[in-house]
């Protein structure tokens, strides 16, 4: 075994291919979440009361009170709800990436 010779000519296909899997894999699944998940964290950080946004669960309102964990969001007259900051999924003049 100690005086056996690779074969590069054998190993170097299959090599390629995992790099080259590894590198699309890289580029359409891990890249694209990362870019999505520092959006959020910017949204999350630049949030202020007066702003129209909308949460994960589909509903629209404006923040009322922003506090370090949680937000107030008015969905209609008179009605308030508090939400975990999280929870917000994007402003309403923006464009849904998902």
């Amino acid at each position: 075994m100690a005086g056996q010779q690779v074969n590069w000519q054998e190993i170097a296909p299959p090599l390629l291919l995992m790099v080259a899997m590894l590198l699309m894999f890289w580029f359409i699944v891990i890249k694209p979440a990362k870019r999505r998940q520092q959006r959020h964290v910017q949204l999350i950080d630049s949030i202020k009361e007066g702003d129209q946004v909308v949460t994960v669960g589909g509903i629209y309102g404006k923040i009322l009170k922003v506090r370090e964990e949680s937000v107030d969001l008015e969905v209609a007259p008179n009605l308030k709800l508090k939400l975990d900051r999280r929870a917000l999924r994007r402003r309403q003049d923006e464009k849904d990436e998902l």
